[in-house]
C-alpha cells in the first residue's frame, strides 16, 4: 500500500525547518486471524482424518477412540460439529462390536415311535368264554378198579374271537386218571363248538375219585369253569342195562334225542418203513329211543359194524384221517339208509320206525396224536 503522509506540523521555534518522516504502516489483526483459524481447521481436520484411519484399521487394526479438544483461544464451532459427527460415526461404523462365539444347540434326539402291533391289540380286546352243552355222566356209574371208560364234554365258543392255535384242555387238579396233561384245542371258530373224548382209567383203589381239566388260552389263561370227571370205583362195575324193548311209535313222550361226542384219538404208532402211521380213536353216546347203541364206519351198514364206540385205523404217513362215524340207538335198523340221510360233517336222523342215527365226520392228521 502507499505510505502513509501526516499533516507536517508548525515550523519549530528558531526557524528550523521540520524534516517530513514516513510513519510505519500499522498491522492488520484480521490476517493474523485468518491465518490462525486455517491452521487450526488443518489440524483439526488432520486429527479427524488419523483418528478414522486408525479406528478403521489401517496403521494396527486396533481400535481407536477419538477425542476432539478444540482450541482454548478460540473454539471452532464448525470443527467441534465436524469432529462430534466423525466420532459419531466411528462408534456407529468404524468401532468394531464384538462377534458372538456361535454355540451349538444340541437337537432333541429323534425317538422312533413303535408301530402298533395290531394282532396284540386286537388280542387284547378279545373275550374268551365258554359254554358247555353237553356233559354225559360216566358210563357205568360204578366202575371196577383199573377199568378203562371214556368222559366226553361238547362245547361252544361263545366269546368274541376264535380259538387257534395254542389253546388246549389242560389236566389243573384232582386224580389225573390216567388222562394227559393236556390235548390241543380243534382251531373253533366264535359261535362254533367243539367235542372232546378223554380215555381215562379208573384208579386200583376203591373210593370216589375227581379230575378237573381247564380250556386255557395259548398264554395260560383260564377259560370259564373247569371241567369235571367225577367217578366211583367199587369192587364190580356196574352192569349195563338189558336191552329195552321197543318204545311204540304212539308212545305219547317222544324219546330222548341220540347225542354222540366228538370222536378223539387216544393213541398212535407210526411205521416210517411202511410208510403209515395209525391208532385208535373212541367217542361216547348217550340218550335216544333206547340204550341199544350200534357203532359204524363209514356208513351205516352191518359189514361196517363196530363192536364198540372206537375204532383202530391205518392211513399213508402223509395222508389224514377222513371218515365218518356213526352211532345208532333203537332195533329194527334196516339198511341201506334211504339216500340224502347223514351228509355234512355231522347231524341227525331218525327213522319211520322210531330208531335213530347220529354222525360225525373227522379229519385230523398226525399233528393230533396225543
Amino acid at each position: 500500500p502507499p505510505p502513509a503522509y501526516v499533516t507536517p506540523p508548525p515550523p519549530a521555534q528558531g526557524g528550523a525547518t521540520a524534516v517530513l518522516r514516513e510513519s510505519a504502516p500499522k498491522r492488520r489483526p484480521w490476517l493474523w486471524i485468518a491465518i490462525g483459524g486455517g491452521l487450526v481447521a488443518l489440524l483439526v481436520f488432520v486429527g479427524v482424518a488419523w483418528a478414522l484411519l486408525r479406528g478403521l484399521g489401517v496403521f494396527d487394526g486396533g481400535v481407536a477412540e477419538v477425542t476432539s479438544q478444540p482450541p482454548t483461544s478460540a473454539p471452532d464451532t464448525s470443527a467441534t460439529e465436524l469432529a462430534a459427527t466423525m466420532a459419531a460415526l466411528q462408534a456407529t461404523v468404524g468401532a468394531p462390536t464384538a462377534t458372538p462365539t456361535a454355540t451349538s444347540t444340541p437337537l432333541p434326539t429323534p425317538t422312533s415311535t413303535p408301530e402298533p402291533d395290531l394282532t396284540a391289540t386286537a388280542y387284547a380286546a378279545c373275550e374268551f368264554s365258554v359254554e358247555v352243552l353237553e356233559d354225559p355222566a360216566v358210563w357205568p356209574p360204578i366202575l371196577a378198579p383199573d377199568q378203562d371208560f371214556a368222559k366226553s364234554w361238547e362245547v361252544r365258543n361263545t366269546g368274541t374271537c376264535p380259538w387257534e392255535n395254542g389253546f388246549q384242555l389242560a389236566f389243573v387238579s384232582g386224580s389225573q386218571l390216567g388222562g394227559p396233561l393236556a390235548i390241543p384245542v380243534d382251531p373253533t371258530a366264535a359261535n362254533e363248538t367243539w367235542g372232546v373224548t378223554l380215555s381215562l382209567t379208573a384208579p386200583s383203589e376203591n373210593g370216589t375219585y375227581t379230575g378237573m381239566w381247564q380250556l386255557q388260552t395259548a398264554d395260560g389263561a383260564a377259560v370259564g369253569e373247569p371241567l369235571a370227571v367225577s367217578i366211583v370205583v367199587g369192587p364190580t362195575a356196574t352192569p349195563r342195562p338189558p336191552t329195552a324193548t321197543p318204545t311204540p311209535l304212539a308212545s305219547p313222550t317222544p324219546p330222548p334225542a341220540l347225542e354222540m361226542s366228538w370222536p378223539s384219538i387216544i393213541s398212535c404208532w407210526v411205521d416210517n418203513d411202511a410208510g403209515r402211521w395209525g391208532g385208535q380213536i373212541v367217542w361216547n353216546a348217550w340218550g335216544g329211543p333206547s340204550t341199544e347203541y350200534h357203532y359204524f364206519y363209514g356208513g351205516v351198514a352191518s359189514e361196517q359194524e363196530l363192536a364198540t364206540a372206537g375204532d383202530s385205523f391205518s392211513v399213508q404217513i402223509n395222508s389224514p384221517l377222513r371218515v365218518t362215524y356213526f352211532t345208532t340207538s333203537g332195533v329194527g335198523v334196516f339198511w341201506p339208509l334211504p339216500e340224502g340221510c347223514c351228509g355234512g360233517s355231522e347231524g341227525r336222523w331218525t327213522s319211520p320206525e322210531g330208531y335213530q342215527v347220529v354222525w360225525k365226520a373227522v379229519q385230523y392228521d398226525i399233528s393230533r396224536c396225543p
